[in-house]
C-alpha cells in the first residue's frame, strides 16, 4: 500500500499551548480517601475520536519526576491511485466504507471495542460494567463472571473475524518524553533548609 506521509511536528512551547499539571497533593488523596499508596499515573495518548485502550500509547507518570513530553503527529493520507481498490485490497477502509453502531467515526480501536461488545452479547447477552453500551444492553452480573472470562478468552480467535483494518486516512503520535527527578526544598519553622 502506498501511503502520503506528512509530518508536521509540534513543539508545546509556550504556557498558552502547553498543558501543565500538578499532582503533588494527590497521593494524600489516594492515602486518606482510597486507603491506596499511588505512586504515579498511566497517561493514554490516542486518537480524539476512540477510547483509550491498551492498544494507545502509554506513559506511566512517577510522582516523583517533572516530564517534558513531546508530541509529534504524522498524518497518513491514501495515495489518490489506490481509491478504487476494494478494502481488503488496499487494506484500509474509507471514511465511508465501514460505519460503527456505537460511535460517529470509524478508528480501527473503535471497530474492535464494539466488535467485542457484540461478541460479548451474543455469547452471554450482557457486557462488562466497562464496555460501551446503549440503553438497552444489560450489564453482566457477577454471577455471569464465568461467562465473560470464556467469551474474552474466545475473543481473539474470533477477533479477524471483525474484519477491522486501519481507516485510509490516519494520524500517527510519535512521542519524545523528558524526565528528571523532582526535588523539592522544604522549610520547617526554626529549622534549617533541606532538599527531598
Amino acid at each position: 500500500m502506498s501511503v502520503k506521509t506528512t509530518e508536521d511536528k509540534t513543539r508545546l512551547t509556550t504556557s498558552i499551548d502547553s498543558l501543565e499539571f500538578d499532582a503533588i497533593g494527590a497521593d494524600t488523596f489516594f492515602r486518606n480517601v482510597v486507603n491506596t499508596k499511588v505512586h504515579g499515573y498511566l497517561m493514554f495518548l490516542h486518537d480524539p475520536y476512540e477510547l483509550p485502550s491498551k492498544l494507545s500509547q502509554q506513559i506511566d507518570i512517577n510522582m516523583d519526576h517533572d516530564f517534558n513530553i513531546f508530541v509529534d503527529p504524522q498524518i497518513n493520507a491514501i495515495d489518490d491511485s489506490l481509491i478504487d481498490f476494494e478494502p481488503h485490497e488496499r487494506n484500509c477502509y474509507l471514511d465511508d466504507e465501514h460505519k460503527l453502531k456505537f460511535f460517529k467515526v470509524y478508528t480501527r480501536i473503535n471497530c474492535e471495542a464494539e466488535c467485542l461488545t457484540n461478541f460479548m452479547i451474543s455469547r452471554c447477552d450482557c457486557v462488562e460494567f466497562f464496555m460501551i453500551q446503549n440503553s438497552t444492553t444489560r450489564i453482566c452480573s457477577a454471577s455471569e463472571k464465568r461467562c465473560f472470562d470464556k467469551a474474552r478468552n474466545s475473543f481473539e480467535d474470533y477477533r479477524s473475524s471483525c474484519k477491522c483494518l486501519q481507516p485510509c486516512d490516519y494520524v500517527n503520535y510519535y512521542l519524545t518524553i523528558d524526565s528528571k527527578k523532582r526535588h523539592r526544598t522544604v522549610f520547617y519553622k526554626n529549622c534549617i533548609r533541606y532538599q527531598i
